[in-house]
């Protein structure tokens, strides 16, 4: 693949029927930066608790046997990957930083999933320059 200009996606919105948001896939320094964001955030959240509390959620979780799944989303800051990855969209506002703040959570969520499913799509679909929607239900959790 290379290179992933130009690979963009429509995704229906199951919440307000007719309405679409087009995102495209993000280059690795993108999605980097979107991970770190997160990753600093996380820490910050971390120092916030003081020493006790982090003690306490570390002994929680070495005792508990069984593993809760990760969801994926978790590794990304979600306004990074928004602001880079929406492109268009059917709404009667510009598509910019300060209007994608404005979605609803859903819609946002819908997004997001899109977004990062992209690059899980097969090397066929994009040399055939494949530019299918993505339904919701297709924009399945990661």
């Amino acid at each position: 693949m290379g290179l992933v200009r130009g690979i963009t996606r429509r995704v229906e919105l199951p919440s307000e029927p007719g309405e679409w948001i087009e995102v495209r896939l993000l280059s690795w320094v993108e999605r980097k930066e979107a991970r770190e964001v997160r990753l600093s955030a996380i820490i910050r959240d971390a120092h916030a608790l003081g020493p006790e509390l982090r003690a306490s959620i570390r002994e929680t979780q070495q005792d508990s046997s069984g593993q809760a799944p990760v969801d994926p989303l978790a590794a990304y800051d979600h306004e990074t990957v928004l602001t880079r990855g929406i492109v268009a969209w059917s709404f009667d506002a510009e598509v910019s930083p300060e209007t994608i703040r404005l979605l609803d959570e859903p819609t946002a969520l819908v997004a997001l999933r899109a977004i990062l499913q992209i690059d899980t799509e097969s090397e066929a679909d994009r040399k055939n320059g494949s530019s299918r929607s993505i339904t919701p239900s297709q924009a399945t959790p990661m």
